[in-house]
C-alpha cells in the first residue's frame, strides 16, 4: 500500500464517528422514515460503521477481509420486511451514506483518480449489501406467505375431519349394520339404509359448501353481495347484518380477495365458537384505506391467554393482512363479545 492509500485509510479511520454522525443528520434532514424508528436508526449507524471497515479493508488488504456476510444486511432486510417498510427507504439511506462517505474522501484525498477508485469500491460494497438485504427482505415475506398457506391447509384438514368425518363414519357403520340385518329383517335394513342415505346426503352437502367457500372470491363482484352469499353458504344459526360504506372501486381486486378471506374467517369463527345472538359486518372504504370489522355479542375470550385450537385462524388472518401493509386488531373479553378490526391501505386509484 503506497503512502496515499495509507493516508486515506488513516483519515477514514480517524473520521469514523464523524461520518456516522453526519450520516444520521443527513437522514433527518431528508426526512427519511428510518429516523423515526430507534431500532432502524441504530441499525443504520451499525451498518455505516461496518461498510467503513470493509472499505478500509479493501484499500488496505493486509487485515482479514470483512464482507456483507457479517449479518447486518440480513438483519436489516428482515427488520424492514417485518415492519412493512418499503425497500425504497433503504435505497435512499444507502445513497445518503455513499454521498456522506465520499464527501469525507474528497476532504482527505487530493488525487482524482484515487477518489474515483474509492467511489467504485464503495459502490460495489454498498450494492452487495443492498442485494443481501433485499434477499433477506424477500425471504421473510415468502416465509410469511408459506406459513399462511400451511395454516390454510391445516384449516381445510380440520374442516374435512370435523364436517365430513362424522357423517361419512356414521354412514359406514350403518351400512355394516344393514349388511348384518339384511338376511333377517328387511324393515330394519331399509331403515338403516335410509339413515345411510341421509348421512351421505349431509356429507355431499358439506362438500358442496366447502367447495363453494374455497372458490367463492370477489372476482369483481360487489363485496356486499359476495359476503351475503358467503354467510348464506356458511349456514349460520345467527343473523348477520352487513353494512358497507364508501365506493368499492377504490379497492384493487387483489386486495378485495384477501379482505374477503379475512372477513369470512372472522365470521366463521364467530358463528362457530362465540355462541352469539348476532353478528355485524361493517366495511368502510375511502380512497386511502379499507376498514372492516366483524363484531359479535357472544361469549368472548381472554386475549392474554395462548391461542386455542378454535383461535388458530387468527394468525393466518394476521399474515394475510400484513402482506398488504395492513393491521388486524382483536378485542375481546369473557362474556363481552369479540371484535375483529382490519385496516388495509389502498393506493388511491380507481379500478
Amino acid at each position: 500500500m503506497d503512502s496515499a492509500d495509507a493516508m486515506l485509510v488513516s483519515g477514514l479511520r480517524r473520521y469514523h464517528e464523524r461520518i456516522v454522525a453526519q450520516f444520521a443528520r443527513s437522514l433527518r434532514q431528508e426526512r427519511n422514515p428510518l429516523v423515526a424508528d430507534p431500532v432502524a436508526l441504530r441499525q443504520c449507524r451499525e451498518h455505516a460503521r461496518s461498510i467503513l471497515v470493509e472499505l478500509e479493508t479493501c484499500l488496505d488488504p493486509a487485515p482479514q477481509p470483512v464482507s456483507a456476510t457479517d449479518g447486518i444486511p440480513a438483519q436489516i432486510g428482515e427488520t424492514r420486511a417485518s415492519s412493512l417498510q418499503s425497500p425504497g427507504i433503504s435505497f435512499a439511506a444507502a445513497a445518503t451514506l455513499f454521498s456522506t462517505i465520499m464527501r469525507t474522501v474528497g476532504e482527505i484525498c487530493t488525487d482524482p483518480e484515487q477518489a474515483i477508485a474509492v467511489a467504485v469500491t464503495l459502490n460495489r460494497i454498498v450494492n452487495q449489501r443492498v442485494g443481501a438485504a433485499l434477499m433477506s427482505y424477500s425471504r421473510y415475506l415468502l416465509d410469511n406467505v408459506h406459513r399462511a398457506h400451511v395454516q390454510e391447509r391445516f384449516r381445510i384438514g380440520r374442516e374435512l375431519h370435523d364436517r365430513l368425518g362424522n357423517d361419512v363414519g356414521a354412514a359406514l357403520q350403518l351400512s355394516r349394520l344393514a349388511a348384518f340385518y339384511l338376511p333377517d329383517s328387511q324393515e330394519r335394513t331399509d331403515a338403516l339404509l335410509q339413515d345411510v342415505s341421509t348421512s351421505l346426503s349431509r356429507a355431499v352437502g358439506e362438500i358442496r359448501t366447502m367447495t363453494f367457500q374455497l372458490r367463492s372470491l370477489v372476482g369483481g363482484r360487489p363485496l356486499k353481495d359476495v359476503l351475503t352469499e358467503c354467510t348464506d353458504q356458511l349456514a349460520l344459526t345467527v343473523p348477520v347484518d352487513i353494512r358497507l360504506q364508501g365506493d368499492e372501486c377504490w379497492i384493487p381486486d387483489y386486495v378485495g380477495e384477501e379482505l374477503f378471506l379475512v372477513i369470512r374467517e372472522a365470521v366463521r369463527n364467530a358463528g362457530r365458537h362465540s355462541a352469539a345472538a348476532r353478528i355485524q359486518i361493517t366495511v368502510v372504504v375511502t380512497p386511502t384505506e379499507a376498514v372492516a370489522s366483524v363484531v359479535d355479542d357472544g361469549v368472548g375470550f381472554d386475549t392474554s391467554l395462548p391461542p386455542t385450537a378454535e383461535r388458530t385462524g387468527l394468525s393466518s388472518m394476521q399474515e394475510r393482512v400484513r402482506l398488504f401493509g395492513g393491521s388486524l386488531e382483536v378485542t375481546s373479553e369473557p362474556d363481552a363479545g369479540t371484535r375483529v378490526r382490519v385496516r388495509v391501505p389502498l393506493p388511491g386509484e380507481r379500478r
